[in-house]
């Protein structure tokens, strides 16, 4: 039904028989409309999909990623690359495997379960000794190493991808690692 009106105004231009302001309103019109219709079909997912990361998961990685990959002097953290974003786009992109999902979404909760049993705290407010305890503990378990390994990856994914994705933004990771990006770059990618 939108083709056909967006071929109707087009159409209607080219023969005349609408002026060009008329054309461009009736263009803006048409494209808020899809866009608007597009947004809400991308909520309305977004709220259907049950792999998501909470608001509290969100804090507690957000933390966890800022102890495992800290910002330093000369090397970017995970506000500068946006890795939580990405951390979302990852929960509900169908070509990552809802085994690696849940794997995020599970060790996140298990990690602090641990710090709770271990010293009645959130990860945020373990000391940083606690804190390397803590994860070099869980790292011993299949769980704890296969979580830590699978968040570092898409940690990793998010300083060296293309900043077409949302990620690495103004390509600083490629920066700070003196990277050379290959081509052909990603659609919408700067040259």
């Amino acid at each position: 039904m939108m083709q056909n009106l967006k071929s109707e105004i087009v159409q209607s231009f080219i023969e005349g028989k609408i002026d060009r302001r008329s054309f461009l309103s009736a263009s803006f019109k048409l494209f808020a409309i899809t866009s608007i219709s597009s947004a809400l079909g991308c909520f309305y997912t977004l709220s259907q999909h049950k792999l998501v990361l909470s608001q509290e998961k969100e804090n507690s990685l957000y933390h966890i990623l800022n102890f495992l990959f800290p910002k330093e002097k000369h090397s970017p953290g995970i506000d500068e690359i946006n890795t939580i974003p990405y951390f979302h786009l990852i929960l509900i992109d169908q070509h990552v495997s809802d085994f690696d999902k849940k794997i995020i979404l599970n060790g996140i909760t298990w990690l602090e379960e641990e710090c709770l049993l271990e010293y009645q705290k959130t990860f945020f407010n373990l000391s940083l000794k606690e804190k390397e305890k803590i994860i070099n503990k869980v790292s011993k378990v299949v769980w704890g190493e296969n979580w830590i390994a699978k968040i570092l990856n898409f940690t990793f994914e998010s300083l060296l991808g293309d900043p077409a994705y949302g990620i690495n933004v103004n390509e600083i990771g490629w920066k700070w690692l003196n990277h050379k990006p290959g081509y052909p770059r990603a659609k919408g990618a700067h040259k």
